[in-house]
């Protein structure tokens, strides 16, 4: 029989044995109940959103500065950790996001079919959104009716039993808990300990210089994975990554951002009922770049513990810049800053320079990192060579339609690929094969194994996008994972860590074109 003290509330019936329906997990009274978490830099209240298809509730916190706004001599310097504040902060409404062109977001090669919801934009930007089941920020457990009585569960672990039964019930094992308790142990007030859940921080992509930590809702991922989601903003464009190639604005300030967040994830993410022993960090596209960054970035060292990157490693060509002097100073003469000194144009950008000045230079539609000495000590490369890098599960993943909808929609090939000849695609993908090192001579006979000689428009098209593919996604990701498996094995041979099987029918459709 189940004791009427562990469920005393008649709401549902379970073989005879009655559940309750914890209180943080249902709205209060007929308004959107609005849950409360004390974090070490103040209170926050979120909001609580129902996930279609599951009967979870997940409170959402939105907009937590991780770092203190980046204006003044904040600019082109690294985040610096954020402030406490008095009362209770509002996280229910979505941030600002950080500096861009906002029809560059709106336009169809960011956002393919649809548009974004647009929110302002602003320099004080460095936000993190956290989604977590509603359970796990209330710090109770769900218990459920078995054989042996009602039993405490952990998420995907097993159920373990529920006080006041203080035995391991037959056939079900007994836990630690992250308090250090044994889960079968009674504890006080007859409530279930509480158990973490893992914690997976999301990058968001858009070639480093567009999106936004809101452009993807973390409240299914968090219902149907029973995870705390963490989503996270960091700076774009010329204000995440302009370099002056020295000491001054050695650069990586996007990169910088995201590690700042990482640590404000280890500091406060516990009250959310994350669990900061249990990090995974995840992107696509840009996003991904980052996720890779941070695995060889030594500033990273113990803030995350497995990794998955989607379409997009560090090393893809043309995204490192050797020499950053040229945009920076190119950048600061459009805003009258024009300085052969380095300290000199940094103060008058940081100075004079405002937000509709910044959004007005045309001058790049992307965003290259440096080696800074600092977040990068070496290329990635090099890194990678020296065995610098952080040897935790890393899923690399890639698809067999990379850039398929980049041509017809963000390049407007598509009507064009009938007049372009093989002549035409190989200037276009001429600077791509240099930064692999590919000889100007070996070039034709790459650019001629891709296309043949074909005159059917859809047969060159997708040759184009194959040899872009692999270019730029595909080659680099599968030369990256190499050389984590050539210097650490185990990594391969662990279930957590394996590569996109799409690799293979990929590549094999070029071979078959090949004979």
């Amino acid at each position: 029989m189940c004791s009427e003290s562990i469920c005393p509330a008649p709401t549902i019936t379970c073989g005879g044995c009655k559940l309750i329906h914890w209180p943080s997990v249902l709205p209060a009274g007929p308004g959107v109940t609005q849950p409360e978490v004390d974090t070490p830099l103040g209170r926050v209240r979120g909001r609580q959103v129902a996930v279609k298809g599951t009967d979870r509730l997940v409170n959402v916190f939105l907009g937590l500065p991780f770092a203190q706004a980046p204006l003044g001599p904040g600019r082109f310097s690294a985040a610096r950790p954020a402030q406490s504040w008095e009362g209770v902060r509002d996280a229910s409404n979505a941030p600002a996001m950080c500096l861009q062109d906002l029809e560059r977001m709106d336009n169809s090669r960011f956002v393919l079919n649809g548009k974004h919801r647009l929110f302002p934009v602003s320099e004080d930007c460095l936000i993190l959104n956290i989604y977590s089941p509603a359970e796990a920020t209330a710090g109770a457990r769900r218990p459920v009716c078995t054989s042996e009585g009602p039993v405490c569960t952990s998420g995907s672990t097993w159920p373990v039993p529920f006080p006041p039964r203080s035995h391991t019930a037959s056939g079900v094992p007994r836990i630690p808990w992250v308090d250090g308790r044994a889960a079968g142990v009674p504890v006080a007030g007859g409530h279930c300990p509480m158990a973490s859940r893992q914690v997976m921080v999301w990058i968001h992509g858009g070639a480093l210089v567009a999106g936004a930590a809101t452009s993807q809702d973390g409240s299914a991922l968090a219902a149907y994975g029973d995870v705390v989601v963490v989503t996270v903003q960091y700076r774009l464009g010329f204000l995440g990554f302009l370099s002056t190639g020295d000491e001054h604005a050695p650069g990586n300030w996007g990169f910088l951002d995201v590690v700042a967040a990482l640590k404000w994830v280890q500091g406060n993410i516990s009250p959310f009922g994350g669990d900061l022993n249990s990090v995974t960090i995840l992107g696509a596209s840009a996003g991904a770049c980052i996720v890779s960054a941070l695995v060889l970035s030594p500033l990273a060292a113990g803030l995350f513990h497995r990794a998955i990157a989607q379409s997009g490693i560090v090393t893809m060509p043309t995204l490192m810049d050797s020499n950053p002097r040229v945009l920076a100073q190119s950048f600061a003469d459009s805003l009258g800053c024009s300085s052969a000194s380095s300290a000199e144009m940094l103060q008058c950008l940081r100075q004079t320079a405002n937000k509709e000045q910044i959004l007005n230079v045309k001058l790049n539609t992307t965003a290259s990192y440096t080696v800074d000495g600092t977040f990068f000590p070496k290329s990635p490369m090099e890194l990678l060579r020296d065995r610098h890098f952080h040897s935790v599960p890393f899923l690399v993943g890639v698809n067999n339609h990379e850039f398929g909808w980049l041509i017809p929609r963000g390049w407007g090939f598509l009507d064009k690929m009938q007049q372009m000849s093989t002549e035409d695609i190989l200037a276009m993908v001429k600077p791509s094969l240099a930064s692999m090192d590919v000889p100007p001579e070996v070039m034709p006979s790459i650019t001629d194994e891709y296309l043949g000689s074909s005159s059917d428009t859809e047969a060159k098209r997708n040759a184009f996008q194959d040899i872009l593919a692999d270019i730029t996604i595909i080659l680099p990701s599968l030369n990256f994972s190499r050389n984590l498996r050539a210097l650490f094995p185990q990594i391969l041979e662990s279930p957590s860590f394996s590569m996109s099987s799409s690799i293979d029918p990929v590549l094999s459709r070029r071979s078959s074109r090949s004979g």
